[in-house]
């Protein structure tokens, strides 16, 4: 479950680098996991799985009833929601206590992972206090925060002035450099 835990934090941040979007699916989750990667990693033609498309196009791209009823369970306190279709789910975006936020479903409305955005001062302190004793020297500039089953992972992007680097911790307290550029001069 770690595995397939770090796997999808993997590539939602390779997805979102490249497309500003993601996707990710219940069954078979491993094997989906790893093909969301390759699909992330190579020049997406049009039509990927990457694509999204506003929901207000219905047809076939209709969001499922049993994706909007679990939403507006688990986020009564979402602001300005937008739904989109992606090629095999649906995704909402939204904003819950000002933080923008983002919901997966697959096609079956089943929840997938939740995604949310924000700086160094809404980030938990132990994990702050984690990343900052071993990268001390390096400044918090931004913070993907993925809630997926009861895991919580934290990709904490880090810099100063030579490098910039993705930190990995998890729920379980494992801490990784996931990614590490330096810049070109």
């Amino acid at each position: 479950m770690k595995q397939i835990l770090l796997v999808l934090a993997g590539g939602i941040i390779i997805s979102l680098t490249i497309t500003n979007s993601a996707h990710a699916q219940q069954s078979n989750a491993a094997k989906q996991l790893n093909d969301s990667l390759i699909y992330a990693k190579n020049d997406q033609p049009a039509g990927s799985m990457f694509d999204v498309t506003p929901a207000t196009m219905a047809g076939d791209k209709a969001i499922s009833k049993k994706a909007i009823k679990k939403f507006s369970g688990d986020f009564r306190n979402a602001e300005k929601v937008q739904w989109f279709s992606l090629k095999d789910g649906f995704i909402a975006y939204c904003n819950v206590n000002g933080i923008p936020t983002r919901v997966y479903y697959n096609k079956g409305g089943q929840h997938c992972y939740t995604t949310h955005t924000y700086d160094e001062k809404k980030l938990p302190v132990e994990v702050r206090s984690m990343v900052k004793r071993t990268y001390f020297d390096f400044s918090i500039y931004n913070v993907l925060q993925v809630d997926a089953d009861d895991k919580i992972v934290y990709l904490v992007y880090i810099r100063d002035e030579k490098s910039f680097k993705t930190i990995r911790v998890t729920s379980d307290g494992e801490m990784d450099e996931y990614e590490s550029h330096n810049y070109l001069r």
